[in-house]
């Protein structure tokens, strides 16, 4: 009975003293995730129509101009992201067609996100 105890109580002693000692390093399985979702890379909507001075803010900070002031002729086909802000100056107009069938409207001096 004494051999009995002391060997369970040295197979307890070994097996929490290996729990400490380390491992073989192990690589990571799953393949690498980027921080942050890519939404802006596919377009959510199209400007059908835009009139007057009407911008285009993307995600990624570039700015489109659609239409400077009545200097360049307005612009249909111009894409539309998650996230983009879109204004209107006093003179501007914009019909925005959206990918689930939807469509918004956005009269002068406005801005919507």
């Amino acid at each position: 009975m004494r051999t009995t105890a002391i060997t369970i109580f040295f197979s307890g002693f070994l097996f929490v003293a290996t729990s400490f000692l380390p491992g073989p390093a192990q690589a990571q399985t799953d393949a690498a995730k980027p921080a942050v979702d890519d939404v802006a890379s596919k377009p959510i909507g199209k400007v059908v129509t835009a009139t007057g001075s009407v911008t285009i803010e993307h995600v990624n900070a570039a700015v489109v101009q659609a239409n400077l002031g009545g200097q360049i002729s307005s612009k249909a086909g111009d894409l539309v992201y998650q996230g983009d802000v879109v204004r209107t100056g006093a003179d501007g107009l914009v019909s925005i067609n959206f990918a689930d069938g939807t469509s918004f409207n956005l009269s002068k001096n406005a801005n919507m996100t």
